[in-house]
């Protein structure tokens, strides 16, 4: 699936690239899309500042909501029960028990600093200036100190490594978590914040 500058989202056919479904409904650009876990349903986020939930046999709109400013990131959950919004500055959106015969549920919190990535499995999210937080809480787990943090970049794959770039110096490190969990312990045991240090 993908989605477009003219406010639809198309379904594909992998194989031959031909054009299943086009999803109609939002009135801005769409920023993300995402599949749940056993492709039922795809979620999309847009610049209109709504997140809508699609069936995909169907096209049809399940459910859908409007958030305070545009939506730029949108994941379901491992489990698909829970779907998790992004916004453009740095709300984040949790929206429980969202099938189309229940109560939706919906937890919001606001990060300190704008959004920058998630990870892979979508349980914790880092801001644009290495706080990383736990996305069920939006308790602050810990913090990433580097050079010239307006220029550091973030991101993770499915083995939880963490990328860091500086891209005025040209600089990209690359570090397991569990590496970099070693380190956060060992620097919350000598300081009393908590933070960690890439050197």
């Amino acid at each position: 699936v993908t989605g477009s500058d003219d406010h639809t989202a198309i379904i594909w056919d992998a194989l031959t690239g031909d054009t299943i479904r086009t999803l109609r409904g939002h009135k801005g650009k769409i920023n993300s899309v995402a599949f749940s876990y056993d492709d039922k349903y795809i979620v999309t986020g847009s610049s209109d500042s709504t997140s809508i939930i699609w069936e995909v046999a169907t096209g049809d709109t399940i459910r859908s909501w409007k958030a305070a400013d545009a939506i730029n990131y949108v994941a379901f959950a491992s489990d698909d029960c829970n779907v998790i919004l992004g916004s453009f500055w740095n709300n984040v959106y949790i929206l429980n028990d969202w099938e189309v015969d229940k109560t939706v549920k919906m937890q919001e919190y606001v990060l300190e600093n704008r959004i920058r990535e998630f990870n892979h499995d979508h349980s914790s999210v880092i801001d644009n200036k290495g706080n990383v937080y736990d996305v069920g809480t939006g308790k602050k787990l810990y913090r990433i100190h580097c050079q010239n943090e307006d220029k550091v970049y973030f991101a993770t794959d499915k083995d939880e490594y963490y990328i860091v770039s500086d891209k005025r110096v040209q600089k990209v490190r690359l570090m397991s978590f569990n590496e970099w969990m070693k380190i956060c312990h060992k620097t919350l045991n000598r300081e009393s914040n908590n933070s960690k240090i890439l050197k």
